[in-house]
């Protein structure tokens, strides 16, 4: 019966995993990792997994964003508390990006939450520095769409809104926390085609947010590579 891994991020991983991982890869159809650590650590030689998009692009990301029309904020910000040991330098850090980026006082921030209430702290915090946060919940981006469009700029802790806001065409900054695991999902993002600039928790000087995917098209053809490596599940020699 035919078995396929596809676009997975495993590290960081302990040694016993990475053998674990290693054996899997070598005995199914096929294994593919989304980001080059992850593949080095458990296919040193490159003979039995190979790198891959994210599966977000199975379908060309048909249907994942909300209508290009519709009324969104500039400036879009998606930060977490999980993983961060101090949640007040995250969020001062998250001040002094806005900042340096002369968002005017009083203009609309686009909150974007991926864990519930986990984005209260961040729009308590652009409230009392003079902003209007506006939350988009986790559930009206299932329910409704991702709210990205050309021509925002972003600050975003997490993998997915940085890949999906930059597929867009959006500019935008990461802060990668958690060194060791979210470094690496944002490198992935970076190999897939975001030029956004990063930032860390503390670091004085401020950068610029970067550009988006240079090719935005590049989705059809992220969207065809998955299909092909998943097509032995479905007897399909093509992958369409």
């Amino acid at each position: 019966m035919p078995a396929v891994v596809s676009g997975v991020g495993l590290e960081p991983l302990n040694a016993a995993d990475r053998v674990y991982a290693a054996d899997i890869a070598k005995q199914i159809t096929a294994f593919s990792c989304r980001d080059i650590p992850s593949r080095d650590a458990i296919d040193p030689g490159h003979t039995s997994a190979t790198l891959a998009p994210d599966d977000c692009f199975v379908n060309a990301l048909d249907g994942v964003y909300l209508p290009d029309d519709a009324p969104l904020p500039r400036t879009m910000v998606c930060m977490q508390t999980d993983l961060v040991d101090d949640s007040d330098a995250l969020l001062r850090h998250m001040v002094n990006v806005l900042e340096a980026w002369h968002v005017p006082q009083g203009e609309r921030i686009g909150v974007v939450e991926c864990i519930p209430y986990d984005s209260q702290n961040a729009m308590q915090a652009l409230s009392e520095h003079g902003w209007e946060p506006w939350l988009y919940p986790m559930q009206d981006l299932l329910e409704r769409g991702f709210p990205a469009q050309a021509g925002q700029r972003w600050l975003s802790t997490r993998y997915h809104p940085h890949l999906l806001a930059a597929a867009k065409g959006c500019s935008g900054t990461f802060i990668a926390v958690q060194p060791g695991y979210y470094d690496v999902k944002h490198n992935a993002v970076l190999r897939m085609g975001s030029r956004w600039t990063q930032t860390c928790i503390g670091q004085p000087d401020i950068p610029q947010p970067g550009p988006g995917f240079a090719d935005p098209s590049v989705r059809f053809m992220y969207r065809d590579q998955i299909r092909k490596q998943v097509a032995p599940l479905y007897g399909m020699p093509g992958g369409r």
